[in-house]
């Protein structure tokens, strides 16, 4: 049996990214684990820098996703 010595990409060495989940028009939404609780898995969504740097209104949509996700 073989074993599975892939490595993946780090994320604020912080976060190994595993899988890709999604993306749309503002980021992308990757399945990550953390490196020090391998076992701990979360979805983590990188926001397009274009988006970010667009308008006053697109930063206060981001604000306002991070506390409706905040709350769940």
């Amino acid at each position: 049996m073989q074993s599975d010595n892939k490595t993946y990409p780090v994320f604020n060495e912080q976060y190994e990214i595993i899988d890709h989940l999604g993306e749309g028009k503002t980021s992308k939404v990757y399945l990550c684990r953390e490196i020090a609780n391998p076992e701990k898995k979360v979805a983590l969504k990188l926001i397009r820098n274009e988006f970010i740097h667009s308008d006053s209104a697109a930063i206060s949509n981001i604000e306002n996703e991070i506390r409706i996700l905040y709350g769940l």
